[in-house]
């Protein structure tokens, strides 16, 4: 695998890698490799993503997207946390809530 078949940089993985001070030291093709598995991830995720998009009409990729990726398929289950779905607003806890005959 060259380097040219990379489109992230393969200096910003390293720079990754180096700040975790429980990573041992790695050699670039391990570096290169480490990058080659992050571009296939990030371009299965918005893959995936995109299928949501257009079922919804959509021209543009959205957060929501990517979080119901996340939350229905088990590949992507470890990102629950990082990536959860969205939830309304429903104001502040114990206020009432507000409706359209409410307004006088």
């Amino acid at each position: 695998m060259g380097k040219e078949s990379l489109f992230l940089p393969i200096t910003r993985t390293d720079n990754i890698l180096k700040s975790d001070p429980d990573f041992p030291p790695a050699s670039r093709d391990t570096i290169a490799l480490i990058t080659r598995a992050t571009e296939l991830f990030v371009q299965e995720l918005s893959k995936s993503a995109g299928k949501n998009t257009k079922a919804r009409g959509a021209k543009t990729l959205s957060y929501d997207d990517v979080a119901n990726v996340v939350a229905n398929d088990s590949r992507f289950a470890f990102l629950n946390d990082e990536i959860p779905r969205t939830q309304p607003y429903k104001g502040p806890a114990g206020a009432p809530e507000h409706t359209s005959s409410d307004k006088k």
